[in-house]
């Protein structure tokens, strides 16, 4: 399986802005490296109007840094949040005690680990968390399972959706392959494990993974990132945050992100690379807060990513049974009835295929959506509101085999186009009191289309004949070569599910948690 980043050791050149301004001056600029593979610069501001320029012939950046505002953390959101302001450090042990009193088993990824791993996207949460697997065959087909449990496999499942399934900012991403791109701003991640449908979401089995981005800040804040890495791996991301106009009750955020990086499978049939990787998008947010009891916070978000994918390399055939006994019509029989001659089996140590003399085998996908968030505190009663679209289309060109250079397949893939809406209400009763317990409903509309083809190419019928009879090979030619067939399903699903949860502190030590859900 490929992953999306290449494993590197990063150097870290990390300084605020107005440590560059001072040592400018000075005449020098000090920074520490570490590792050896791959380096990344950052730069942050909060202050005064400034422009920037660094290294002359080498990089360039012109930055406008906006004034700091005096409301940084007034009426902010009461759960765990981060703001570009924020402590960091508090933040984290704040989230990592977020639920300790509470009767739930989790694994709970805090900010300062985030920073301190350089983690951009959920596949990376794994370092951090055992429990959590992946299983990817590309970037459609794949899932996340906790604990071992949710889907059996990363094939292909259309419309069916997952054990574990994700949220983001509370919003139901109902197709893993939305997360392989980045998901900038990303300040925290709850893994629980266990069921947790009657606690509101979609129904899960294993659990569900839980990230948390970053708010808008009123303080007025910007940040340029660059990172370079193994395989030429480039990594940019600009974010900017601060209050809308001169209010003090408005704040927007918004980020646009990319990465580039060469494959490291190459061809010996042409001078392509494969399993490269290449992601670009936009998050914004828009908030406003009149009051410390009501908020409202609108998002929208945008990914698109490319992947030349996903090329199996070769690391034996099977010739025999256990018994000893010669496996008929097996691998190298195929090869000599089509004239093909393998590589050496040791694909894993020259990462080199020679694949890639018909066409390319090439993937995409597109992930957005909108989503508005409310939140009403009254009387230590708490009503949120999450209503949100998704869209998802995934597009591949498999033009061939992926792992030997026969043509066998000239096109083969399904491209799937996802639309959704969702709503969930849910009303909390105060907390710190012996009985706590929260109670809502959760709807999801989604139309699900997929157009799928197979085309065969001019070798298939000698391949995937049982012999060398010459009957058998006509009917077999004439059956598969350059044949194909088109196909087309659709999948309309529509689900409520009201809820309940109530958790009675029976005791100190004690803890029962009731629930209820229909489906």
């Amino acid at each position: 399986m490929a992953t999306p980043n290449a494993p590197s050791e990063p150097i870290e050149f990390a300084f605020r802005t107005h440590d560059v301004f001072r040592r400018l001056v000075a005449g020098k600029i000090e920074v520490a490296a570490f590792g050896r593979h791959s380096a990344r610069l950052l730069l942050r501001s909060s202050v005064s109007s400034t422009t920037l320029l660094l290294g002359a012939g080498v990089l360039t950046g012109a930055i406008a840094l906006g004034s700091t505002s005096s409301r940084a953390e007034e009426g902010r959101v009461e759960d765990v949040v981060v703001s570009a302001s924020g402590n960091t450090q508090a933040v984290a042990e704040k989230q990592a005690q977020a639920l300790q009193s509470e009767p739930v088993a989790a694994t709970i990824v805090t900010v300062k680990q985030i920073e301190n791993q350089q983690i951009t996207q959920l596949e990376q949460i794994r370092r951090l968390v055992p429990s959590l697997s992946l299983k990817q065959l590309n970037i459609q087909n794949l899932t996340y399972n906790i604990r071992g449990i949710g889907n059996a496999d990363g094939t292909q499942i259309g419309s069916v959706f997952s054990g574990a399934p994700i949220y983001v900012d509370g919003v139901y991403f109902a197709r893993p392959g939305t997360t392989l791109a980045d998901i900038p701003d990303l300040v925290g991640v709850q893994v629980l494990k266990g069921p947790q449908s009657t606690g509101g979401g979609w129904d899960s089995t294993s659990g569900a993974i839980h990230l948390t981005t970053a708010l808008p800040s009123f303080a007025l804040h910007q940040e340029f990132s660059v990172s370079y890495g193994s395989y030429n791996l480039v990594q940019l991301r600009a974010t900017a945050t601060g209050p809308v106009g001169d209010s003090d009750k408005a704040a927007f955020r918004i980020t646009v992100f990319g990465a580039d990086r060469d494959g490291y499978i190459t061809s010996t049939n042409s001078d392509f690379r494969y399993n490269d990787w290449k992601n670009k998008g936009i998050r914004g947010q828009l908030l406003w807060q009149p009051d410390n009891d009501l908020s409202l916070r609108f998002s929208f978000d945008y990914q698109h990513v490319n992947y030349n994918c996903c090329i199996a390399m070769t690391h034996g055939a099977i010739t025999h049974f256990t018994n000893g006994q010669p496996v008929p019509n097996n691998f190298f029989d195929r090869a000599a009835r089509v004239g093909y001659v393998p590589l050496p089996f040791n694909g894993l140590d020259r990462y080199s295929t020679d694949v890639g003399r018909y066409r390319t085998p090439t993937e995409a996908s597109e992930s957005a959506g909108v989503s508005a968030h409310l939140q009403y505190n009254w009387n230590d009663f708490t009503l949120s509101s999450i209503t949100a679209y998704r869209y998802y289309s995934y597009h591949c060109n498999w033009r061939q085999n992926t792992a030997i250079d026969v043509d066998l397949v000239r096109r083969s893939c399904w491209n799937p186009e996802v639309n959704s809406i969702q709503q969930q209400l849910t009303l909390e009763t105060p907390k710190g009191q012996p009985i706590e317990g929260k109670a809502g409903l959760f709807f999801l509309w989604e139309d699900f289309h997929s157009w799928n083809y197979l085309w065969y190419g001019g070798q298939a019928g000698d391949w995937f004949a049982g012999s060398t009879n010459p009957t058998e090979l006509q009917f077999m030619r004439a059956a598969l070569d350059w044949s194909g067939n088109d196909s087309y399903y659709a999948v309309s699903t529509k689900s409520v599910a009201p809820y309940g949860q109530a958790v009675w502190h029976a005791t100190p030590e004690l803890d029962l948690t009731f629930g209820i859900r229909y489906s």
